[in-house]
């Protein structure tokens, strides 16, 4: 059996190419680890396949599940994450004040914790949301502060650059 730490490796790995199918064969294999933070990122990683497979209410609940075992272990970078990963699935729904709201918790947390790729990374979503809804000025504001906080390597999953270069060419 392997450990926690080389398949949370793997799921990091299948989530940043968006591999559902890896990432539902890892969720299964931290079933078998029976520990409360293999538990939160089974959840996860089911909850992420789904969203990669456009399964939004079910990526929606397996996320909000996961979020209850992040909060009850108090792991603040997991909080943060998945409460990211709820957001983009809300705005992915079209539902974009309730994206915003779970963007804006998920910025906070990760300037709380200084986790600068997390700061990068929800700053960019954000942008995409109010590109969405068509806010260009407010969605030039965000690319403008993404670009300064970007100087951290963002993997192309985490943010849609071609929508904010729309952005900035609108406003």
């Amino acid at each position: 059996m392997r450990t926690f730490d080389e398949i949370r490796a793997d799921v990091n790995h299948a989530m940043s190419i968006n591999d559902a199918d890896a990432l539902m064969v890892l969720a299964t294999e931290l079933d078998a680890l029976q520990s409360p933070q293999a538990e939160a990122l089974a959840r996860r990683s089911r909850g992420l396949a789904l969203y990669c497979r456009s399964d939004f209410p079910e990526a929606l609940s397996h996320l909000q599940s996961a979020l209850e075992v992040y909060s009850e272990l108090g792991d603040r970078r997991g909080v943060a994450s998945v409460t990211g990963n709820i957001g983009s699935v809300h705005s992915k729904t079209g539902d974009y004040p309730e994206a915003l709201s779970h963007l804006h918790r998920a910025l906070t947390a990760f300037e709380e914790l200084g986790n600068r790729r997390g700061v990068a990374s929800v700053t960019g979503n954000i942008g995409i949301v109010h590109d969405s809804t068509g806010n260009y000025p407010e969605a030039l504001e965000v690319l403008q502060r993404f670009r300064v906080v970007s100087g951290v390597v963002v993997h192309a999953a985490d943010v849609d650059h071609a929508v904010l270069l729309r952005a900035d060419r609108r406003a």
